[in-house]
């Protein structure tokens, strides 16, 4: 399960607001079950890694943004509306190794900005 469950809702009210889909047409474009996705809007649910990443790959979404908030929102510069549900095709498993790949680079990103800031302090010793 993911944390910061009410952030990750606040941005996914907002990219389905976005499209201008109901919920219930906004979860079967991503082919998930609407009931599931009600429940993880309404905060009864947390989001799940599948359910999560099928959404990104429905709507071209930046699962590191819908986690986190930081980066591109999208994959590409289109809107959801501009965007067919046949535009990018791939395997689930190219898009899981993606996603993951991702992950580690912005957290490899992290430690190494995090590091950086202790070179002063580092070389105050010295």
């Amino acid at each position: 399960m993911i944390d910061n469950k009410k952030e990750i809702t606040e941005r996914l009210i907002a990219v389905r607001m976005e499209t201008g889909l109901l919920s219930k047409d906004f979860a079967a474009k991503a082919g998930i079950d609407p009931k599931n996705y009600s429940s993880i809007e309404n905060g009864k649910r947390s989001i799940g890694d599948r359910v999560m990443n099928d959404i990104c790959r429905a709507f071209n979404i930046s699962t590191v943004w819908l986690k986190t908030g930081k980066g591109e929102k999208y994959v590409n510069t289109a809107s959801p509306n501009d965007m067919q549900s046949d535009n990018i095709s791939m395997p689930r498993e190219v898009f899981d190794q993606i996603t993951r790949l991702t992950e580690t680079v912005l957290s490899q990103q992290r430690t190494i900005e995090t590091l950086s800031k202790k070179i002063p302090d580092i070389a105050a010793i010295a």
